[in-house]
């Protein structure tokens, strides 16, 4: 399983997780692979939800994590099979533990 988290920065598992996708000037992929969690961080190229939802499939994310799921972005996830998934957290690290 994929997940994408939006973050602050390209510091990380220190790196401060956004409670939104807009605006993020990064986001970090985290893979679990059977006791094995991989974690790649990215510039986020995207201007538009829909474009942010492609970048991400194009990855192979199928699960994105955050907390301020605005209806049109949320929407543009959903509608490409993206499912949402709510909560915050301070840093990657939390939220990874948060996962598995």
């Amino acid at each position: 399983m994929k997940v994408a988290i939006p973050l602050k920065s390209a510091d990380g598992l220190e790196a401060e997780v956004l409670r939104s996708f807009e605006g993020a000037p990064y986001f970090a992929v985290v893979e679990k692979s059977g006791d094995e969690v991989k974690v790649n961080l990215f510039e986020n190229p995207s201007s538009s939800p829909s474009e942010l939802a492609q970048v991400l499939l194009s990855y192979g994310v199928k699960r994105v994590l955050y907390s301020g799921a605005k209806p049109l972005v949320k929407s543009a996830f959903e509608q490409l099979g993206i499912e949402v998934l709510e909560g915050e957290f301070k840093t990657l690290k939390e939220a990874i533990y948060s996962l598995f």
